[in-house]
């Protein structure tokens, strides 16, 4: 199949054509298209497009897609340098008019049927804009209520279980206090070295959120003195000291 015949390919369709009703309502949607197709042809064929019948029909597929953006010539040249560098000049021409005179609009599972995704890609490609051929709207839309209810459900959970306070402090503020020497400054490096067997930071998967946290509460509670200095790659350090009782 010649770059002309895979064009034409994606003509009209008067069977399922949905016509764009406006302009503005196809580009909200065609930029993260553009960038769901992107991801997936990155992943099928590598850095570029492979010079084949299907990079032919990917090729054809996504200038159909730019030619419905601002500035389509300019998006389409720069889509034919990066991914389609071995697209002979004439056939580069012809394609780029198929795809400003085409008129075709896919639905997010139309667009599944034409590039063949699966629901396993799309979830690990985080694609949005393409459907999936197993798994059809509906069935798309009770999956995200389901993590929504989870979610919600979750944050019910931890809405009932709050942080135990100790003498009015809570025990992440306390536990920083209690691996600070009498005397002297420590990094906050060095305290999270510390805290590596605390039981109040004990399976967090964001422990340097939580100890930051804890650190503005020990200060402003008093507990400790915070100092910040330019470190020797001339980053800010932050150092923690003590306060006296």
């Amino acid at each position: 199949m010649g770059i002309h015949e895979a064009i034409r390919s994606f003509a009209p369709n008067e069977k399922r054509r949905r016509v764009r009703l406006t302009k503005a309502r196809a580009g909200n949607v065609m930029v993260f298209r553009c960038k769901d197709l992107t991801r997936l042809f990155r992943h099928r064929h590598g850095v570029t497009l492979s010079d084949d019948d299907a990079g032919r029909e990917d090729a054809a597929l996504m200038l159909a897609h730019l030619a419905a953006r601002t500035d389509p010539e300019e998006r389409m040249d720069h889509f034919l340098d990066l991914q389609c560098p071995w697209m002979a000049a004439g056939d580069r021409v012809i394609a780029k008019a198929l795809a400003a005179n085409s008129r075709t609009w896919w639905t997010a599972d139309q667009l599944a049927a034409q590039v063949n995704l699966s629901m396993n890609v799309r979830t690990m490609l985080g694609i949005t804009t393409i459907g999936a051929i197993d798994c059809d709207r509906d069935a798309r839309k009770a999956l995200r209520l389901e993590k929504q209810r989870l979610r919600q459900r979750d944050n019910r959970k931890r809405a009932r279980k709050p942080s135990k306070p100790l003498g009015g402090i809570s025990e992440r503020a306390f536990a920083i206090r209690e691996v600070l020497p009498e005397i002297g400054w420590r990094s906050v490096r060095e305290i999270s070295d510390g805290l590596a067997n605390s039981a109040s930071f004990a399976g967090l998967s964001a422990i340097k959120g939580a100890i930051h946290t804890a650190l503005k509460e020990a200060e402003i509670r008093g507990l400790v003195r915070i100092r910040q200095e330019t470190g020797p790659r001339g980053l800010p350090v932050k150092f923690v000291a003590r306060c006296s009782e």
